[in-house]
């Protein structure tokens, strides 16, 4: 049977306008996550069955519901039954990154999120994305995105 039925075409096309509009961005992780959504489009659509592709899947469905919580590459790797450096392989190939690249990728989505729709502090954000403090967010946030949290919610409310 199809993996997308013919009255669900609304999904392929929602994953082809994410791919392209990541893989336009200058942000190394949206063009991260265009490459994983690429990857599990091509998985869907053509009804592969490979192995590593369920893993790599597995990972990222492991990374988006845990990734407020402090975790690992172990950690991850041990909840899709794999090997750690088996797990960087198959990111590393796949992805073109590591599956900590990916968490902290996924974690500053989360709080551009916040910092757009929410009044939240800098701390509660840091905090709700699953940083260890306020200090290391801004930081990491400012070497992904190129500006501050604060100047970036004061960009998006200039925006608007």
């Amino acid at each position: 049977p199809p993996v997308f039925p013919a009255d669900n075409p609304k999904k392929i096309e929602a994953m082809f306008s994410s791919i392209t509009a990541d893989s336009y961005s200058v942000n190394r992780f949206d063009n991260i996550a265009a490459s994983a959504t690429l990857i599990t489009l091509l998985h869907r659509v053509c009804g592969i069955q490979n192995t590593d592709v369920s893993i790599i899947s597995s990972a990222q469905k492991f990374i988006e519901i845990h990734y407020k919580e402090d975790i690992s590459a172990t950690q991850i790797a041990d909840a899709c039954g794999i090997s750690t450096p088996y797990l960087y392989k198959l990111f590393k190939n796949a992805l073109n990154t590591t599956p900590g690249e990916y968490l902290l990728s996924h974690r500053i989505s989360a709080a551009r999120e916040l910092l757009i729709n929410t009044e939240i502090s800098l701390g509660r954000i840091a905090f709700e994305c699953g940083f260890n403090s306020q200090s290391y967010f801004s930081d990491r946030f400012r070497k992904s995105v190129g500006v501050s949290p604060k100047e970036y919610r004061k960009n998006a409310a200039y925006s608007l």
